[in-house]
């Protein structure tokens, strides 16, 4: 019949414990195409039952209103594949120019229900662009959206104490953190020995997630989702641990499964661990491409032995076309000694510190393993390794590739390696939580590098990287989490980059 006159009813339908109900009412919606319709449509997009949400997004196109776009981009990453073929189906009847911005950002991700959407507004609106139809990356659309890239913020701090302060342009929402430590121990040992599935890692994941936004948070950080992807933006989650302990479990696992996504990898928020020691306007540093990089390896005879050759090598290739492109600049050190390291430091104004060798953390404190004259190990503790960074103004970022680099200890919060370097002044540091083979060190070196001469924010170069390394080997693997950031610049410009 497709009388309005059913909407309401239908809508109220739509609460009904049996899903068969709900399917049927979400399909009526669709047919009878009343714009009221909409906002209770959307929230079935959220329906446990996969039936439901995917004749809500095919009811939705029907409709063809602008408010379903977001919600319908979100879909994309349901965790039923039939919802999310409808969603893109959806977003092609809603055919808007308005939405091509985004498909092309999510085109250039990876993303290929992006091609469909972008070939159908297209088709409709007669017109026709090679480049952003067939090509799976592009520089200069690339270089233009970081510079104009807008985030809304979403700061979650846990003190002491297990209370949960999360802050956001809504306003505040507080709740107590609960996580049963004992409960996940098994999972981390299985990362830790690199005996993971893509179950293991979800279930960790979620976990994590329900310890950090309980019930209000969790709502809160839905609506600044939302709000965020209607405005064509992302969300900057910023995460503060006052507990060492807390601090120190892999939260770069955190899984939503409302929306079956890992926050670490998800292109639509930028993910980082957030030390509270403001970093000033003066501190931003200027830097003209290319962006200079010293990569040091340190490899000593008495450790495990370390191929410097190779790791340059590796180095090397990953950065090859950088190079050749004139945006970075590579300089290499293999004989890790602290006055090779100084003498280097003062050549020239290098951005980047990447360090590659033996880190060890034993007794709460942290080790970086350099060589001395003999080529045996000298150790240096987290505050001796810092004072590299003293009085060094260009650099604005420390690369740590070693086994232990990014671990925390359980007694101070800022004993580990990482954090102390953010906390002495150095404006981000990124870590490895885990031991990392070779493909995926060449991935990091690749995309995070390349992402950062472009002028992205630093959190946004690692949340690009780990999705880039997530797509490459799998998100059964623990590689895609492995890399931490510890940053000061609560919008990740650490390096003004200019041509």
């Amino acid at each position: 019949i497709k009388d309005s006159q059913a909407v309401a009813p239908l809508i109220q339908a739509l609460h009904d414990p049996d899903s068969e109900v709900r399917s049927r009412a979400v399909k009526a919606l669709g047919q009878i195409k009343d714009i009221q319709a909409v906002a209770p449509l959307i929230q079935a997009l959220h329906d446990p039952y996969y039936e439901v949400r995917m004749f809500a997004a095919d009811a939705l196109g029907q409709i063809k209103d602008s408010q379903a776009v977001a919600p319908l981009i979100q879909a994309w990453y349901d965790r039923d594949s039939e919802v999310r073929m409808f969603a893109a189906d959806a977003l092609g009847q809603i055919c808007s120019t308005e939405i091509l911005p985004e498909m092309w950002k999510l085109r250039l991700t990876g993303v290929d229900a992006a091609k469909n959407v972008i070939s159908k507004i297209q088709e409709r609106y007669k017109f026709y662009n090679h480049e952003i139809f067939h090509s799976a990356s592009s520089e200069n659309a690339t270089q233009t959206e970081s510079k104009t890239m807008q985030y809304q913020d979403f700061q979650i701090l846990v003190d002491k104490n297990n209370q949960i302060r999360a802050s956001s342009e809504q306003g505040d929402v507080s709740a107590e953190f609960h996580l049963d430590i004992n409960e996940i121990e098994l999972a981390l040992e299985l990362i830790e020995l690199n005996k993971t599935n893509d179950k293991l890692l979800k279930r960790l994941g979620n976990q994590l997630y329900q310890a950090l936004f309980p019930n209000q948070i969790n709502a809160r950080f839905h609506a600044t989702m939302a709000g965020a992807q209607a405005n064509q933006e992302s969300v900057r989650l910023r995460l503060i641990f006052q507990s060492p302990q807390l601090a120190a479990l892999p939260w770069e696992f955190l899984y939503d499964a409302e929306t079956n996504t890992f926050l670490g990898n998800n292109i639509q928020t930028v993910l980082s661990r957030y030390i509270d020691v403001p970093l000033l306007k003066r501190d931003i540093i200027t830097a003209k491409l290319p962006l200079k990089v010293l990569l040091v390896i340190s490899s000593p005879t008495d450790l495990a032995t370390l191929d410097a050759t190779g790791e340059a090598t590796l180095i090397n290739s990953a950065l090859e076309t950088h190079i050749k492109a004139g945006q970075i600049e590579l300089d290499i050190i293999k004989e890790a000694t602290i006055s090779n390291i100084n003498q280097k430091l003062r050549e020239k104004p290098y951005n980047i510190f990447h360090f590659i060798g033996h880190g060890v953390f034993k007794d709460n404190k942290g080790y970086i393993a350099l060589e001395d004259n003999n080529k045996q190990a000298k150790l240096m503790d987290e505050e001796s390794f810092a004072n590299f960074f003293l009085g060094y103004r260009s650099l604005g970022l420390a690369v740590l590739n070693s086994c232990q680099g990014a671990e925390v200890s359980e007694q101070q919060i800022f004993t580990g390696i990482a954090p102390n370097l953010v906390q002495r002044g150095i404006p981000a540091v990124v870590a490895m939580q885990y031991s990392i083979f070779d493909s995926t060190a060449k991935i990091f070196a690749d995309e995070f590098y390349r992402t950062l001469a472009l002028g992205y924010p630093v959190d946004a170069a690692i949340q690009t990287t780990r999705n880039a390394i997530s797509q490459e080997v799998g998100l059964n693997k623990r590689d895609f989490a492995t890399p931490v950031l510890y940053m000061r610049a609560k919008d990740g410009i650490i390096l003004d980059v200019s041509t």
